[in-house]
């Protein structure tokens, strides 16, 4: 009897270790990747009322320093398009007026206030290129912009350490003019894959 209660407690012992080991195993990884599906919403440029929309993918990569910190790089482009027809008022004819677009580069810092709800900011470089219609000739204009970025979203949990990442973010570019060539600002409502 007493070897078997010795035998039981040291069962009982052992699968306390279960649950540590069980929690572990569901921690977050050390790394984060996401791929965002963004629907972009830019600002008006002047003379035009409308703002245009478009889909575009974002990519970014983490390592985190801290619980529920993490650090990466991020990658997307946006791309505004005002059209114009190219005849009389009723044609079917219709020609680019203007093509603008930024790939934007940026270092990143997301910080989860929740286990699902996390803030982001980042900053860095856009590269913009603007291609005007001018005769029989294209206009391009290109810069280099500095960019900053807010955002925040949920990790919807999916099967293993996939998670369906809804998110908004707000981006600028401060160094374009309001309602110039270039784009100023996107918003972006997006929906991702995370890895974490």
């Amino acid at each position: 009897m007493r070897h078997l209660l010795v035998t039981m407690t040291l069962y009982v012992v052992a699968a306390g270790g279960l649950p540590g080991r069980l929690v572990a195993q569901a921690a977050d990884l050390p790394v984060l990747g996401t791929l965002t599906y963004n629907l972009l919403n830019f600002d008006t440029r002047t003379g035009h009322t409308a703002h245009p929309m478009a889909l575009r993918f974002v990519g970014r990569i983490g390592v985190r320093v801290h619980p529920g910190t993490y650090i990466g790089f991020a990658v997307g482009s946006w791309v505004r398009v005002y059209e114009r027809c190219a005849d009389a008022p009723g044609c079917t004819n219709t020609l680019y007026d203007e093509y603008s677009e930024a790939v934007n580069h940026a270092l990143f810092v997301q910080h989860y206030l929740r286990p699902r709800w996390f803030v982001r900011g980042g900053a860095g470089v856009a590269l913009t290129d603007v291609l005007t219609p001018a005769g029989d000739a294209i206009a391009s204009e290109r810069h280099a912009r500095g960019s900053v970025t807010i955002g925040t979203g949920l990790d919807l949990p999916l099967p293993g350490r996939l998670r369906l990442t809804p998110s908004l973010d707000y981006a600028t570019l401060p160094g374009t003019p309001a309602g110039g060539p270039e784009i100023h600002w996107a918003l972006a409502y997006g929906l991702g894959i995370t890895l974490r």
